[in-house]
């Protein structure tokens, strides 16, 4: 069972930073009505398909943001597998996530309303629906991925298997930003890895799609120009996790692991 005052510490560091979160994509839609309305075509349906486009973009970062929010602050206190526990994860992120999704729908709505063209308004809102049950089978896959591995270490320890899987926070203060020659650094070990787990018929514990899947997420939050450090550890976690105790790729994954120790990740 989740510790309820961390679930309640993560929820409100979640909410502080969907707070920022919004602020900047409010700013970013605003810019979209501004500029089509230099361009003359402010009533248009384009308007609020680019809108409803970057809206559900928006959710489906939101949901990994809090994902990663609440994987930070239950793995830095520990965490131990239970049965309830992916469960109790998905429904936690299904909260903060509601389906009513009150300020993506809201601004959608209201746009609607000024522009005046409420034909669109239901295909519009169901888009961002969708948009809310694939993030959450999304990270309700990675979440199986988590548990699956608590699962794992808690069989080894109960038959007197010393693993130790990982170590999310080293003693050394891991860095707060990645910089260009890092960012360079973690994605030449990920393009390291890549071939020799397509050359894997699978992985021991995780699915071999899910990995390769990570992977790309992995070079596209690298790839930004301020990367997200919290995202970052949770997906290469579990990337140096999954192939750890596989001999054909030990040499990219000590070169995986020596990079990570600069996040505060250790890997053994």
């Amino acid at each position: 069972m989740l510790d309820k005052k961390i679930v309640e510490l993560a929820c409100r560091r979640t909410q502080l930073e969907m707070k920022e979160e919004w602020e900047q994509l409010r700013k970013e839609l605003n810019a979209i009505k501004t500029k089509m309305a230099v361009q003359g075509a402010l009533g248009s349906g384009a308007t609020l398909v680019r809108i409803t486009d970057l809206c559900a973009r928006a959710v489906n970062n939101r949901a990994h943001l809090i994902w990663h929010i609440l994987y930070r602050f239950i793995t830095t206190t520990g965490i131990n597998y239970s049965d309830e526990l992916s469960s109790e994860l998905k429904a936690l992120i299904a909260h903060e996530l509601p389906e009513e999704l009150p300020d993506f729908k809201g601004y959608i709505k209201n746009t609607i309303k000024i522009l005046n063209a409420p034909k669109t308004a239901e295909k519009l809102l169901y888009q961002l629906d969708n948009a809310r049950d694939h993030a959450l089978n999304k990270v309700g896959n990675e979440i199986d991925l988590f548990v699956q591995s608590l699962k794992k270490k808690s069989e080894m320890t109960e038959t007197g298997v010393e693993s130790q899987i990982f170590n999310m926070y080293s003693p050394a203060a891991p860095i707060q930003t990645i910089d260009g020659e890092l960012s360079r650094q973690l994605i030449n070990a990920l393009d390291a890895i890549k071939p020799g787990i397509n050359q894997l018929q699978d992985l021991p514990e995780h699915p071999k799609s899910e990995i390769i899947e990570i992977i790309g997420d992995c070079r596209t939050e690298l790839e930004k120009a301020k990367p997200n450090i919290t995202k970052l550890r949770s997906l290469l976690t579990t990337v140096g996790t999954s192939i750890q105790n596989n001999h054909s790729l030990k040499p990219g994954y000590d070169v995986l692991k020596q990079e990570l120790t600069y996040l505060g990740i250790s890997l053994f």
